[in-house]
Formats: structure tokens, C-alpha cells, sequence
């Protein structure tokens, strides 16, 4: 732990081995350790209570509070989690073979049989969620990862420090997300539902089968016009995909 900065130490104690800070976030920052008891790799998202305001410490707990409840093979696995005086840290699997959005841009050209498997456990690991009235509101390729090499089933659903539980539709003043994937009712900040789960997986879904590219978005764009395209909700897809894909 010796390049660990003071501005930010980790506050692991003797029970974990720091290996690398993985991201760093508005939610806090991931690291890769190692628990010396199991050796047992692990990621452990790290929040600052001394420098975070309390509105983001009690949205933390609402996390940690939705994360005890899962138990899918598409979710990310949730260890536990323990406070010190200055930090609140939560135990979670470390997935170890990058996000989505980095696969992507590595692997242009892909099947729709691939694409198929890939969403398939998305919507499995969603509806699983939905059930139990929790709405994800954050679904994007860098919020789904991949736990073994080159299988397609294997992806994992990450960080859910925006989702909700318990509700009939969430109120217009939750506004929240990605605005690339963000559902027209919640960029007009209407009442909204879980579907805008499933919208975010059919802008997914696009992606996949036209190369990465967004259905509405293109380079240079500014915000007024992505959001005018994204209320319009006109696609157009290339040529390659199937008609069944395009249904």
C-alpha cells in the first residue's frame, strides 16, 4: 500500500491486500484487493464519509440495502460491508474481464447470435430485478461486464447506485441516468416506470447489432439535438441486420 496517496488511504486494515483502483466515480471509488483470509479476490467500492454529503451516504445505504437481496448469475455478487470512521466500504465480486463498452470498441463486427446470448442475460438478470420491484435506471455497456474470457454468457450487472425499490412509478423529480440511455419520460421528467429499464437495453441492443454505433447519437451533436432525437425515437438500422433482429 505504500503508492496509496494520504489525500485518499483505504481504510482495509490488516484483513485485505490493496492491488489497484479500478475506477474512480461520483458514487465513490473501486478498488481490487485481495481478502487475506480466503485470498480471495474482491472489488470494494470505497466512499468517503468525511468529504461526501450525507444525501449520498444514505443513497449508499439504499444500495447496499438493494444489493443484500440479489442472488442472479447475471448480477454482480454483493460480500457485504463495514464502515470505519471515515469510510463506508462495500464487499462485492471482482469482474475481471472489463466492461461491455470496452469489449465493444475492441470487437466492431458481432453476430446477432453473440448479441442474442449477451442481451438474453441482461434481460434475465433485469426481469429478475423487476419482479422484485427494483429498477435498475442505469443500464449501459459500462454497467455490464464480462466474468470469464470470450463467453458472452457471462456478463455481470454492475452499480446500482441509482436504482429504486418499492414504487408504482417514480416521481419527475428523480431525474437520473445516463442521458444516452435515458428513456424520453425521464429526459421530459415525466412520472415514470421500469420500462425505462428495458429502453435502455433496446439502445443496447442497437449498439450491438450496428457496430457500436448509437441510434441517435453522432459525433459533434450538441445535447438539444441528441435530446430532440432521442423524444422523436426514429431508428434506422444498416443493412446487415435481419428482419427478425429489426422486429
Amino acid at each position: 500500500m505504500d503508492d496509496l496517496t494520504h489525500e485518499f488511504p483505504y481504510e482495509l486494515g490488516n484483513d485485505f491486500k490493496y492491488i489497484e483502483t479500478i475506477d474512480h466515480g461520483a458514487f465513490g471509488t473501486v478498488i481490487h484487493v485481495i481478502e487475506i483470509s480466503t485470498n480471495k479476490e474482491m472489488a470494494i467500492k470505497v466512499i468517503n464519509k468525511t468529504t461526501s454529503h450525507l444525501s449520498l451516504i444514505e443513497k449508499v445505504k439504499e444500495e447496499i440495502s438493494i444489493l443484500k437481496q440479489l442472488n442472479h448469475i447475471n448480477i454482480v455478487k454483493f460480500y457485504g460491508f463495514f464502515e470505519t470512521i471515515n469510510q463506508l466500504l462495500i464487499k462485492m465480486e471482482y469482474v475481471k474481464y472489463g466492461t461491455l463498452s470496452k469489449w465493444m470498441k475492441n470487437h466492431k463486427k458481432i453476430t446477432e447470435e453473440e448479441a442474442s446470448i449477451i442481451l438474453q442475460k441482461v434481460l434475465s438478470a433485469i426481469n429478475y430485478l423487476h419482479n422484485r420491484r427494483i429498477c435498475h435506471r442505469d443500464i449501459k455497456p459500462d454497467n455490464i461486464m464480462f466474468s470469464k474470457k470470450d463467453d458472452y454468457s457471462s456478463v455481470k450487472i454492475i452499480d446500482f447506485g441509482l436504482s429504486a425499490q418499492y414504487f408504482n412509478y417514480l416521481s419527475r423529480n428523480e431525474y437520473c441516468g445516463t442521458l444516452l440511455y435515458m428513456a424520453p419520460e425521464q429526459i421530459e421528467k415525466k412520472f415514470y416506470y421500469y420500462s425505462v429499464d428495458i429502453w435502455s437495453i433496446g439502445i443496447l441492443m442497437f449498439m450491438l447489432l450496428n457496430d457500436g454505433n448509437h441510434p441517435f447519437y453522432q459525433k459533434g451533436d450538441k445535447i438539444e439535438d441528441l435530446i430532440k432525437k432521442i423524444k422523436n425515437g426514429k431508428i434506422e438500422f444498416i443493412n446487415k441486420v435481419s428482419y427478425m433482429a429489426k422486429k
